[in-house]
């Protein structure tokens, strides 16, 4: 998807810290607001359809979007998306801003979650997080080129 894009590019950026055949880490959709069922208060077609999947029970990073594509929101749950992405919608204020959640989802590497959620903060900056990043996050991992910087860093 093109909102995906941006995101993608920097999931595969911060892949390259880990180690080279790390597996992948996708983007997935998750939720539509413009599919919720207020009459029946029902989550609409999609999730319904991803419902008994067990992706929603996933631990991972979460992406809010607005309607036009733009990122506004980073988050994490090392719980279940079903447990954690729609009260962070409420308490992040974007509920009437937002209209895609989509999931970037870890099967056994959920304790990577933290640092891929302040990476995307940090390299993306999403202006629905306004804390959690003090700094830029660096753009190569070790390997690049960057001569005395890199041996120490990276113990060469």
């Amino acid at each position: 998807m093109d909102r995906w894009k941006e995101v993608e590019r920097e999931i595969e950026n911060f892949r390259r810290f880990l180690y080279a055949d790390f597996p992948a880490l996708p983007v997935t959709e998750g939720y539509d607001d413009s599919d919720y069922d207020y009459e029946r208060h029902c989550y609409g077609p999609l999730w319904e359809s991803r419902k008994g999947t067990g992706l929603y029970q996933q631990q991972g990073v979460y992406l809010y979007y607005d309607g036009m594509g733009n990122l506004l929101y980073v988050g994490k749950t090392r719980v279940s998306f079903a447990k954690e992405m729609f009260k962070a919608w409420e308490r992040s204020g974007l509920k009437g801003r937002a209209r895609y959640i989509d999931l970037v989802p870890f099967d056994k590497y959920a304790f990577l979650c933290p640092a891929l959620e302040d990476y995307l903060i940090c390299r993306l900056k999403p202006i629905g997080n306004n804390q959690g990043c003090e700094n830029d996050a660096p753009e190569r991992a070790c390997g690049a080129q960057y001569g005395d910087i890199e041996r120490k860093i990276c113990g060469g």
